[in-house]
């Protein structure tokens, strides 16, 4: 029996699904949260959460630490604390950073020395993920094998179309009172400028490109960062 995991059971695009709808549901203007029972527009995020998640992002661009050290130094962290969805986040953003996997697992080493052997079924979840994680992006890629392929009008049967995108890798930026990606889970700008007088969160200043992982150990180009991890 493989190992490789399923899409519709793929545990890193649930978690990208899962996370992107809430981002709309707390972040979003009214039309993305919908209304309640009544008919009236439910209940955002207040004026604290959308600084705080502003906050988180901006705390996570280059400075003296660059930004994969930053993502490994929250993925330690978030081990030692035991937030599994905060694992993942951080798994997900240090692989967009071109972090290797040799690099993730000497982090893991420093959450074990940190946390102590409570640590260890949180570093399983984590390198599960990190293989869902794989999966998918190898799924996405052109010409994979299990990918199935694009129906091309005028074209015959079983001619590969262009590459899908991996969840999450763009989307629209958040507006000026602190809204979040679109429907497909794009990124705030890491380098977005400070708060305006209502709190909101700046503007970005680039997207996610959603491009092939990266075999060294860090990127030579900061990607865009998500607004919050969590």
């Amino acid at each position: 029996m493989s190992d490789t995991p399923q899409p519709d059971t793929n545990r890193y695009e649930q978690f990208i699904a899962f996370r992107t709808r809430l981002n709309e549901r707390l972040l979003g203007d009214e039309a993305a949260r919908g209304t309640g029972p009544g008919g009236a527009p439910r209940v955002g995020a207040t004026l604290v959460t959308k600084r705080f998640f502003n906050l988180d992002g901006r705390a996570y661009e280059p400075g003296a630490l660059d930004t994969p050290t930053k993502e490994l130094l929250g993925l330690v962290a978030s081990m030692v604390l035991r937030c599994d969805d905060c694992v993942a986040y951080h798994i997900d953003r240090a692989k967009a950073e071109g972090v290797s996997d040799e690099a993730l697992f000497e982090a893991f080493d420093i959450a074990l020395i940190v946390g102590g052997s409570i640590v260890i079924p949180h570093l399983r979840r984590a390198v599960d993920f990190l293989d869902q994680r794989a999966a998918s992006v190898s799924m996405a890629l052109p010409n994979h094998p299990g990918r199935p392929a694009a129906r091309v009008p005028g074209a015959a049967a079983g001619v590969a179309g262009a590459s899908a995108a991996v969840p999450g890798a763009s989307g629209g930026a958040p507006d000026a009172s602190g809204g979040t990606p679109d429907a497909s889970g794009g990124a705030a700008g890491a380098s977005a400028g400070a708060p305006d007088a209502s709190g909101g969160t700046p503007d970005a200043s680039g997207r996610a490109s959603g491009r092939p992982e990266q075999t060294a150990t860090h990127a030579k180009t900061p990607a865009p960062r998500p607004p919050g991890r969590f």
